[in-house]
């Protein structure tokens, strides 16, 4: 049921935001997927207990808790928290995270979400948590059918609507609100704990490894990002062939073969030929950015045109995050030295370039 077992986990370090934010607190229902997040300056025992207890005190105590075997998590404070409360504190094994892969999974999941969110602007992610908690908990679940938000309340959310002119709210009858919980219990869960079941039998029936054919568009995995709010993959590539071995040797946009082969882990498969989108160009630097936050668009000096050609790109017109990172790196570490804030202009209606870059 509902409530009955919880999930939890952090993310980071992340970079650190205005307000000395560095990880990301995760709690998720296991019966509804409900996902509760709180940005964190600190990963100390105590700091984790107060946003576990926040979460208790609003939502109820579990149960059972999972968690990996991280200080953060056992600990003495924790151990009293377990003793008073009650509950099982179940530890994954070590080294095994997989076996926690609901709260990894979310955490992929919010971190996901943010990175779309922020436009680059790393500094302020933990401005865009509550945003994200709610677009991931009003999201229908494929496990279940449902939305979080709908099983762990039993309504629907309300939705983003003009209510001024509306007649009234119908007056609250107990009775009723009585059968609905007890037709959940009765009805509802056990109807989605049977469709829970058949989504996991058909998600590991016949799993096998991907492969890519030849002339097929690839991302990479990005294995040099210092963050995780860095975009995970790099790219597009062209698959070239497949050698015997079973790695595959890629070209990118420029038509050149890249150094090294991947195994088909290091690989995402995308549904694009990046030719047909227009050619790319080289960025030289970002000058300047405009707009609001998650609408931000950047002044571009390309490589090899003279400022004539500088254009406005939105965050989508960029092959990688690297330019845009170093940007804000660089912006942040100047207003550091002059003692100010960080000025955004303000934006102006101007098309949008959403190719791979600068086209002609």
């Amino acid at each position: 049921m509902p409530g009955d077992h919880l999930a939890i986990d952090l993310a980071g370090p992340l970079p650190t935001t205005d307000r000395g934010n560095n990880y990301l607190f995760i709690a998720v229902d296991i019966c509804t997927r409900f996902c509760f997040l709180r940005p964190m300056i600190d990963k100390t025992s105590a700091t984790t207990v107060t946003h576990l207890i926040d979460y208790c005190t609003i939502f109820g105590f579990p149960r059972i808790l999972q968690s990996d075997n991280g200080t953060e998590f056992v600990n003495e404070l924790m151990k009293l928290l377990k003793e008073t409360a009650g509950f099982d504190h179940r530890l994954i094994t070590p080294y095994h995270a997989a076996a926690n892969g609901t709260a990894e999974r979310w955490v992929q999941n919010a971190l996901n979400v943010i990175r779309k969110m922020i436009d680059g602007a790393r500094h302020d992610w933990d401005l865009y948590v509550p945003s994200t908690q709610y677009a991931l908990n009003v999201k229908i679940a494929a496990r279940h059918g449902s939305t979080p938000f709908s099983l762990m309340f039993n309504r629907s959310p309300n939705g983003f609507n003009d209510f001024t002119g509306s007649l009234g709210l119908h007056p609250f009858n107990g009775e009723a609100y009585a059968a609905r919980i007890e037709q959940f219990a009765n009805i509802v869960f056990p109807a989605i704990y049977e469709k829970v079941q058949k989504y996991i039998d058909a998600s590991t029936k016949d799993r096998h490894l991907t492969s890519f054919p030849d002339g097929s568009f690839v991302m990479t995995v990005n294995k040099s990002r210092t963050n995780k709010l860095e975009a995970r993959y790099e790219g597009p590539f062209k698959v070239l062939r497949r050698n015997k071995g079973g790695a595959y040797i890629l070209q990118d946009t420029d038509g050149l073969t890249l150094p090294r082969n991947y195994t088909t882990e290091e690989l995402k498969l995308i549904s694009h030929d990046p030719d047909k989108h227009g050619k790319s160009y080289v960025i030289e630097r970002i000058i300047q950015h405009r707009g609001t936050a998650s609408n931000y668009e950047y002044l571009v000096k390309w490589k090899g045109y003279t400022a004539k050609y500088n254009t406005w790109e939105p965050t989508d017109s960029f092959d990688s995050t690297a330019s845009i990172d170093a940007y804000w790196t660089r912006l942040k570490e100047s207003q550091k030295k002059k003692g100010g804030d960080v000025v955004t202009t303000v934006r102006h209606k101007t098309k949008s370039v959403r190719d791979h870059g600068r086209t002609k």
